[in-house]
């Protein structure tokens, strides 16, 4: 059987009391007690959800037609919130369903536009337009503007809807001349403008309306 001396004992005993005073008092022990509150990435208010949004687009030629998406910004809020202003900082995007209110008109899966803060914006899918009978489809070859609104909805009762962002692109048509940027040949532009759906999307005897916007030529 093992023995040991009391003198080794007490002096083992003393070492480990030591060295339990010393964590219990360090700051990196406090740190890994101390209940740690959730980051969840937010600095001040969280940004506004996505909101559901029609739209008028029109290319020149064949037309233009209703669709309906998804738009999100994440951009700066003015303290009233009920100026059409535009913003310039932060990001935005606007995504079209898959599936469209119309025939009229329809959208390739993932089309969607997007801009950040005031770098140049992008966009990427196909759009497809009935006209006369026949379909149409135009693939976007590039934004030249995505202007987004601070206000998105009707701010206050009785005041008209603001828009949630205006978007103008170029766009050729598939199967078609592709379209060169540098003398514009085989180039469409488009308009598009956005607003929230609630206030501008209306059922009228059977068929969807748009009731927003008009400055679209």
């Amino acid at each position: 059987m093992k023995r040991f001396s009391l003198l080794a004992l007490l002096s083992l005993v003393a070492f480990v009391f030591a060295i339990a005073c010393t964590d219990a008092t360090s700051p990196s022990s406090r740190t890994l007690l101390a209940p740690k509150s959730p980051d969840l990435g937010f600095r001040g208010e969280a940004p506004p959800p996505p909101a559901d949004v029609a739209m008028e687009i029109s290319i020149n030629s064949p037309g233009s037609a209703i669709f309906t998406g998804v738009f999100f910004s994440n951009g700066k809020i003015s303290d009233d919130g009920l100026l059409a202003e535009p913003t310039f900082d932060g990001t935005a995007w606007l995504r079209l369903d898959n599936k469209q209110p119309t025939p009229n008109g329809t959208a390739g899966a993932n089309t969607r536009f997007m801009v950040k803060d005031a770098d140049p914006p992008t966009g990427m899918g196909t759009l497809s337009f009935l006209e006369g009978g026949n379909v149409v489809t135009y693939k976007i070859v590039r934004v030249d503007e995505f202007t987004r609104f601070l206000t998105c909805g009707a701010p206050l009762p009785g005041l008209p809807p603001g828009p949630c962002a205006i978007i103008r692109f170029k766009a050729e048509v598939v199967g078609g001349p592709s379209c060169n940027l540098d003398t514009n040949v085989g180039c469409h532009d488009g308009n598009l403008e956005a607003f929230d759906k609630a206030s501008c999307l209306v059922l009228v005897e059977g068929s969807f309306e748009f009731v927003c916007g008009g400055s679209i030529d």
